[in-house]
């Protein structure tokens, strides 16, 4: 789990982020990186609510059908990974035991669904909001309260979606709908 901050400061009728963390989600075979807020401009002022700490991760299916055998709706904690979230939540599999460690290459050929609520305050929707991710390996549908605002599909670049008119006062759902590289 790797953790890197930028650090800008805000200029005339510029603005970028004043911090900006960096998030990882590994498996095997997918490596996603996620950098995530909610930004709110206005007027030259930036409020931002990150959305790091604990997304509900749920396994929606395999390409291969292939089993794992545990429990595939854990919780993730960013800045965290696919991997380990899968341990914790199933502390009797050992993946190196036999075979087992061929079998836990299964989290990079899985769809993955990544969900969290959040409270947005009134504060935040007089302006123009947008949700930045910085570096999701690879591909990615975003969606905010089951609205499609984005897809990703280069972990190389950052990523910023407008999400003004979608957010509401009160809780709001985050979803990132990742897709197996082996499925493209």
């Amino acid at each position: 789990c790797k953790l890197k901050y930028k650090v800008n400061k805000v200029k005339e009728k510029t603005f970028s982020l004043s911090t900006t963390s960096v998030f990882t989600i590994k498996t095997k075979l997918i490596k996603k990186l996620i950098s995530n807020f909610i930004i709110n401009i206005n007027g030259g002022k930036m409020n931002i609510l990150s959305l790091e700490g604990k997304w509900n991760l749920k396994a929606e299916k395999n390409i291969y059908n292939t089993e794992l055998g545990l429990n595939l709706s854990p919780t993730v904690t960013f800045p965290g990974d696919i991997q380990t979230a899968l341990l914790e939540a199933n502390p009797d599999f050992d993946p190196y035991y036999r075979d087992n460690e061929l079998k836990f290459q299964v989290p990079g050929q899985t769809y993955w669904t990544c969900t969290k609520n959040i409270n947005v305050p009134k504060k935040m929707l007089k302006a123009h909001q947008f949700i930045e991710f910085d570096g999701i390996d690879t591909f990615a549908d975003i969606y905010v309260n089951d609205i499609f605002v984005g897809h990703t599909e280069n972990f190389f670049r950052l990523w910023r979606f407008d999400i003004t008119g979608i957010l509401h006062e009160g809780e709001n759902t985050i979803q990132i709908k990742f897709t197996p590289s082996e499925a493209i």
